[in-house]
């Protein structure tokens, strides 16, 4: 099984670690929180500093976007969001966080979202912080989101990319040298189009008519080059539904989410998953709320302490509530009713 990590310089592990915290420094964590010393420090492949810099690269690029000024929006830090312990009439603590999937939940055209969700975020926001969950990497999330928006926590590439507050670095958590050698040896064997995700810039050889290639890169301030030029791999689509492609991946133990729907396979690092993502932000499982409606939602739903979904994906069933896209904006309300 190839894993996050196992050769020297591999990324850093998602299971339980919170390895930045305010002021920077490794701090690896268990569960609850208490150091555990027999859990090594595994650094990103290409380093962890040179990452650091490319994510406040990343940052001065993604303020020069037109729908994010740049100007200081009112936000919560990440860190602060288990703080809270009184119960708002919603049935959520206050200072409870709400974790939300981006598209086919908020946004439903994959570049905006409807006025009614906007203001309905934004009273949930008074209470409750949010923390936004996507498949896109942050790159392409922060130009669906409003101003108004923009200084929350992001989750992109399916937990791969981190983002804590609107002006931290994005940290990034990227593919083992040999499960980068694997995709490669799947993509180039079969001639599959494919869109690869490294820390900033991404490889796209797919149909220029999908959907996922209409919302790439939408402030254009990322570069289209051949995966060779990408230090590292962060996420991964395939654009197949080959069943011995879907088992392969699965054989190794990476995070393989399957849509039919849209005749691809969302590729992430082993255990990487919105749901670790998580756990570097500092939350806990049933300390939270998620709305989602999609594969790539199950383990964010399925530990939450209360999960939505939008949509009648089948994996999903267990979800606590089942609402559709007409009715989020009110859905969103009634968390803070």
């Amino acid at each position: 099984m190839i894993a996050a990590g196992d050769e020297p310089g591999g990324a850093a592990r998602a299971d339980g670690a919170d390895w930045a915290d305010r002021d920077g420094k490794a701090d690896w964590a268990d569960w609850d929180g208490r150091a555990d010393a027999h859990r090594p420090r595994q650094e990103h492949v290409a380093g962890e500093h040179r990452l650091r810099r490319r994510g406040a690269v990343a940052e001065r690029r993604m303020r020069d976007v037109s729908a994010i000024s740049g100007r200081d929006v009112p936000h919560r830090p990440a860190h602060d969001i288990a703080d809270g312990d009184g119960m708002g009439d919603g049935g959520g603590a206050v200072d409870e966080p709400v974790v939300l999937d981006v598209d086919g939940t908020l946004c439903f055209d994959g570049r905006t979202l409807a006025a009614g969700i906007v203001e309905a975020l934004l009273r949930v926001r008074e209470r409750r912080p949010l923390v936004f969950a996507s498949a896109r990497p942050v790159r392409d999330l922060l130009p669906v989101l409003p101003e108004e928006l923009a200084g929350s926590a992001l989750i992109g590439g399916n937990g791969a990319f981190v983002r804590r507050a609107q002006h931290a670095d994005v940290e990034v958590i990227g593919f083992s040298v040999p499960a980068r050698a694997l995709l490669d040896g799947i993509i180039d064997a079969r001639s599959l189009p494919a869109l690869v995700d490294g820390p900033w810039d991404y490889s796209f050889t797919g149909d220029e008519q999908h959907r996922i290639f209409r919302q790439l890169d939408a402030g254009r301030l990322a570069r289209n080059v051949p995966r060779s030029a990408l230090p590292d791999y962060a996420k991964a689509v395939l654009f197949t539904e080959d069943p011995q492609v879907i088992q392969q991946l699965r054989g190794t133990g990476l995070t393989v989410s399957v849509h039919p729907d849209e005749h691809l396979i969302d590729v992430a690092p082993s255990g990487v998953t919105k749901h670790s993502a998580l756990r570097r932000l500092g939350i806990l499982d049933g300390s939270y709320t998620a709305v989602g409606n999609d594969v790539n939602d199950v383990e964010l739903l399925r530990h939450a302490r209360r999960g939505i979904r939008v949509g009648e994906h089948p994996a999903l069933d267990f979800a606590h509530r089942t609402i559709d896209r007409e009715s989020v904006a009110e859905a969103l309300t009634s968390l803070v009713a």
